[in-house]
């Protein structure tokens, strides 16, 4: 799947119709394809700006900002287990994030 060209085509949507919410759910599905949960996550909060109770913009916005979360985690992860001392990251956030567990349920 070529997440790229679909990304393209979904910015090419929001720029022919910005009030079309389905362009920015195709954009942010594109982004969250890509790993790009916070790029997501602000398309959506603009459709929702346009369509505030669409169920399924609600849950994508969901799985945007638990990707952005995620991603977050880990970079901060990353970043301590490369320091001389973990600075606030413990062993047990470093391997849960290992096993894809990166939010707090």
């Amino acid at each position: 799947h070529n997440h790229e060209k679909a990304l393209a085509d979904g910015e090419k949507a929001i720029e022919l119709a910005p009030d079309w919410p389905k362009g920015y759910l195709r954009t942010a599905r594109a982004l969250m394809s890509l790993e790009r949960g916070s790029e997501a996550s602000a398309r959506l909060r603009r459709a929702l700006e346009i369509s505030p109770r669409d169920e399924i913009l609600l849950k994508a916005y969901k799985e945007a900002r638990v990707l952005a979360e995620c991603t977050r985690r880990t970079e901060k992860a990353i970043r301590a287990s490369e320091l001389p001392s973990f600075n606030g990251v413990g062993d047990k956030d470093i391997v849960d994030i290992s096993r894809g567990k990166c939010m707090k349920k």
